[in-house]
């Protein structure tokens, strides 16, 4: 900046305003010769121009944030006034530079100081100038704390410049530059980005009600020129912003359609989109908008316009239940069912809902009520339940978790870049978003049952605690999300719940103090003051002497109630950290305890995940209280001596040179499989579209991404027998399929870090290279007909099929509810409870009692064979029951054929609750590491002749279409009875009574409903006997 700095160095007036214009993006026009010279004076530089306005607005802050909007007045400003007028004009001319105007929206101190300068302005071209300045960057200043208040503020001024135009006292014409910069934004990917997070949601919610004002101010505007007879002039005026502001309204109503068929239709659950449509459906039912309120019913309801109720289908209802699963969404719907009242030919469409909503609670009771007709029934009956009360037992007695995770770098707002979307493997920034995700989100918009909180604790003595209720914030831990969140929390603006920011030392401090025992002791005890003397501080290391007895132990009791888990992310604990916690924990006369999850080093990402997989498997507490006991409650800080230290140098490269190769025969392959409902195509690296792109990426990372070390040491020792493979089936038909050889490719271009952009571009690059042939090692990709069949053949090109076993994971959908809703008749193999009946076969461990290691080298059956693992990554229940019917009947005959070994669905959670792909992936690969894999494959039930489908939506003969739960079908009764219109109220009302009368369940669970329908159709009685 210093070496492009004008007007220091003897050059002319004219060079420098000339190098000035070649800085500015968005160069001022309207600025007078005493302002421009006062802008320029002594700040030639973008940075000198910035640091002046710094200083100008810092001196005279009193006098800024004493300006008023102006008012119309005959009497000239004196005193104090005048002098507050003219440091306003001084001001206003700062504004008009780009740069200058960027940099103080995003400082807290300065954002409100502009604000007050825009509304004080009495010039409205340069009014208009400033505030292109601002709107010209708007996506990334809504993206920031204060910036979202600048752009919230600007736009709220010119909805109010638009509501004057109706009275022409506001010429129309000036804000056309600055709606054509938003229609930019609205044509543009801009608009997808500012509906998919809950700050940016705000901007696109004001700028929809800038878009009403204008709509709605042109007939009276138009009406006011002729009426009054302005002149050609102003006519030409609100005719030339005419077409501007119609086109804003339609635009919006088109680009908010398109993305809710391309983005919202695959999460149906994001609050933030939900939250703009809401405010979108009320808009249009507020004004006169049918065109645009039909489209919008059919496109979310499945329900065309001119139906009576008679064509309503098996996807409206299907839409109904995943809206209604939501809080967002039930706001939705009732929007939607308001607009439907509107009209006469929907009142019959009403009453056949409730109807059928009736039907679903029925068919529910009814078959509750069917006893079961043999002895095998009713024991599985007893089964089920006696199971569902253990798991009931369990989660009411589990233990509650927590996670401290020691991270590189300073808790300072300038160390977490989300819009730095290509470089976030800097300071690995992407490796501490996968931690924070997999230790506090089961899946999508859902925390583990058993979390409590997850701090970061970080090198200048800072911290970020984050609780579980920063899930229902975040729904999709994407890196922009997370690193958005902490840069927020460490500025003190963050609006997610559950975040508390303890802030760390300065620079000065930073290097002097960064290893001081004392002063790490202290901060220690202040993050474990609140825990009770019943909590256990457990650090994890590979090289601590004991591992994790949470295999092949029984399932005890433990006196701890609470368990924090202490590990580093990216980096490991030093020496001065262990000794510091160790004090703080005696100080609290807590229990402090060390343990390995195995002696092979691995992501700390994975390792999360498999405490959490422990814990839902309700294995946590016993295993604990097995470490406790095994160390006799005393504790010692030493570690092993590292497995590679014994490695030689050349040992070292002889593995680092096969790293990721699987040439070798006898070596056993761990093929994930996932199936998506998403094209080729669609495959996107936009910021916009990263929601939808998430499990994906994360499938890819989890399943051939592991330490260095860790695969070094694997490959030495040889404890592991199975090498990783990939495949990614799209609903096109493509098949994109990886192993670890890509891993070792990245690695040697220095491109191991793997972040979302990176793997999100290697995935699309792959793709559109596949007609050429240049693909990166390990990487093949498949494109043919969409055909299930030959998908299924391609996966199995990779094994021989007689040794093959395929586990079908009973994977719901992101987003989806528990897998409960499938229906009682579908079978389950709980593979979890299988592995977690042996003992581990790690030899290494000195955990292990001569006992377990007799009883480990005494199993029934080893499958020495590949494992082929499904996936189902899809929010659509029906794409799912579709798709889950073909595989399954595909792998059905090759069974039958004797080529392969079917077992379908497989569980890792119990009760089926699904967790993300990418914990699933973890905690196969941890069982396999571990030795468990192909001990338990072995042991799996025969069930050849007998296979069992997956059917999320099986019919029964008690309805002919089971769509709907009785939750959301109890919801959508309530929601009709609210919205429903007078005539149609009396109906209604009817029928829930004749419903209630003839079962008690509907009596319990719609009494308040029916309350309410005869309270208001009492009322409309009352009412039309008073006319």
């Amino acid at each position: 900046e210093g070496e492009t700095g004008s007007g220091v160095r003897g050059d002319t007036r004219q060079d420098a305003q000339q190098k000035d214009k070649k800085l500015r993006r968005a160069p001022s026009s309207g600025i007078q010769d005493g302002a421009e010279g006062f802008c320029n004076r002594g700040a030639g530089s973008v940075g000198g121009r910035i640091a002046a306005a710094r200083s100008f607005f810092k001196k005279h802050e009193g006098s800024l944030q004493a300006l008023r909007p102006p008012v119309a007045s005959s009497r000239p400003a004196v005193g104090w006034a005048a002098a507050r007028m003219k440091i306003a004009e001084e001001a206003a001319a700062w504004l008009m530079e780009w740069d200058v105007c960027q940099s103080l929206a995003r400082e807290p101190r300065f954002a409100s100081l502009l604000v007050k300068v825009l509304k004080s302005m009495r010039d409205e071209e340069k009014l208009c100038e400033a505030l292109r300045c601002v709107m010209d960057e708007m996506l990334q200043l809504s993206r920031h704390p204060s910036g979202v208040e600048v752009v919230l503020s600007c736009i709220q001024l010119m909805a109010s410049k638009a509501r004057l135009a109706s009275s022409s006292q506001y010429d129309p014409s000036l804000l056309q530059p600055v709606v054509n910069r938003m229609q930019q934004v609205v044509a543009g990917e801009e608009w997808q980005s500012l509906l998919s997070e809950r700050r940016t949601v705000r901007v696109a919610c004001a700028m929809l009600e800038l878009a009403r004002d204008l709509h709605d101010s042109r007939g009276e505007a138009e009406q006011g020129a002729t009426s009054k007879n302005e002149g050609k002039a102003s006519r030409k005026n609100i005719d030339g912003a005419k077409e501007s502001r119609r086109s804003l309204m339609d635009m919006i109503c088109a680009r908010t359609l398109q993305y809710l068929e391309d983005v919202l239709s695959q999460n149906a659950t994001d609050d933030a989109g939900f939250q703009f449509l809401q405010f979108l459906l009320s808009v249009l039912r507020s004004g006169k908008h049918d065109g645009w309120k039909d489209k919008y019913v059919e496109r979310l309801l499945a329900i065309k316009a001119d139906t009576d109720g008679e064509e309503i289908s098996e996807d409206s209802y299907r839409n109904f239940d995943i809206l209604l699963q939501t809080a967002s969404g039930q706001g939705l719907v009732k929007e939607l069912l308001m607009i439907c009242c509107t009209s006469s030919r929907h009142a019959r469409m009403l009453k056949n809902l409730l109807r059928f909503c009736l039907r679903q609670i029925e068919a529910v009771d009814a078959c509750e009520n069917v006893k079961p007709s043999n002895d095998h029934q009713d024991s599985a009956s007893s089964n089920a339940s006696s199971r569902q009360k253990e798991e009931e037992c369990a989660c009411s007695s589990a233990m509650k978790v927590s996670f401290f995770l020691l991270c590189e770098g300073q808790s300072k707002a300038s160390c977490f870049k989300p819009d730095k979307d290509d470089s976030q493997w800097w300071g690995r920034r992407d490796a501490l978003c996968r931690s924070i995700a997999a230790s506090l989100w089961r899946e999508e918009g859902r925390a583990w049952e058993h979390i409590e909180e997850c701090v970061l604790l970080f090198d200048d003595m800072g911290a970020i605690a984050l609780s579980r209720e920063i899930v229902k914030t975040v729904r999709v831990p994407t890196e922009r999300r997370l690193l958005s969140m902490l840069r927020d929390g460490c500025l003190g603006a963050s609006e997610a719940e559950g975040l508390k920011y303890y802030k760390g030392m300065t620079d000065a401090k930073f290097e002097e103090y960064k290893d001081d025992k004392e002063k790490l002791e202290r901060r220690f005890r202040k993050l474990l003051r609140k825990f009770s003397e019943d909590t256990c501080v457990v650090l994890l290391h590979e090289d601590y002497p004991h591992e994790l007895p949470a295999f092949g132990v029984s399932n005890t009791g433990t006196k701890f109630k609470h368990a924090i888990f202490v590990l580093g992310t990216v980096r490991d604990m030093t020496v001065n950290e262990q000794n510091a916690l160790a004090c703080a924990v005696k100080e609290n006369s807590m229990t402090l305890l060390g343990c390995n999850l195995g002696r092979s080093a691995e992501f700390t990402s994975k390792i999360l995940f498999a405490l959490n997989c422990h814990a839902t498997n309700a294995r946590l507490c016993s295993a604990i209280h097995q470490l406790y006991y095994l160390t006799e409650g005393n504790f010692n800080i030493g570690k092993l001596e590292p497995v590679y230290l014994k490695h030689t140098k050349k040992q070292e490269e002889e593995i680092e040179t096969g790293r990721g190769e699987t040439n070798d025969q006898s070596s056993k392959r761990l093929h994930v499989a996932v199936f998506l409902s998403i094209a080729a195509s669609d495959v996107s690296t936009s910021s916009a579209s990263r929601d939808s792109m998430y499990a994906l990426s994360q499938v890819i990372v989890c399943g051939l991404w592991r330490s260095n070390l860790g695969e070094l040491m694997e490959k030495k020792s040889k404890l592991v027998g199975y090498s990783c493979l990939v495949s990614i089936v799209f609903s096109c038909g493509t098949i994109f399929t990886a192993d670890q050889r890509l891993v070792r490719h990245l690695a040697s271009q220095h491109k191991a870090a793997p972040s979302e952009n990176q793997i999100l571009t290697i995935l699309k690059d792959s793709l559109q290279r596949a007609r050429h042939d240049d693909l990166l090692p390990g990487v093949s990709v498949r494109a043919q007909a969409s055909k299930m069949k030959r998908a299924v053949r391609t996966i199995l090109e990779h094994h021989d099929s007689i040794s093959v076993i395929v586990m079908d994971m009973l994977q719901v959908g992101v987003g989806n509810r528990d897998a409960d809703a499938l229906g009682d008749d579908t079978r389950k193999i709980n593979f979890a409870d299988i592995v977690y009946s042996q003992p581990c076969n790690c030899h290494h461990s000195a955990s292990m009692t001569k006992g377990s290691q007799g009883a480990c080298n005494e199993s029934k059956e080893v499958h020495d064979g590949d494992v082929i693992v499904c996936m189902k990554v899809m929010k659509d229940a029906s794409t799912l029951q579709k798709t889950s019917s073909k595989i399954n009947k595909i792998f059905s005959a090759l069974s039958k054929q004797g080529e392969i070994k079917c077992y379908f669905p497989v569980l890792v959670s119990p009760s089926g609750r699904p967790l993300s792909p990418q914990a699933s992936i973890a905690s196969i690969q941890h069982w396999s590491y571990h030795g468990l894999l192909e001990s338990s494959a072995g042991r799996l039930p025969n069930i050849s002749g007998s296979h069992v489908f997956l059917q999320p939506f099986a019919s029964n003969a008690h309805t002919s279409v089971s769509v709907m739960s009785v939750a959301t079908s109890v919801v959508l009764i309530r929601l009709l009875v609210e919205v429903a219109a007078n005539e149609t109220l009396t109906s209604l009302s009817k029928i829930l009574n004749k419903s209630v009368k003839s079962s008690s369940r509907l009596r319990a669970t719609l009494s308040s409903s029916l309350e309410l329908a005869n309270r208001r159709a009492a009322a409309v009685a009352n009412l039309s006997e008073h006319s």
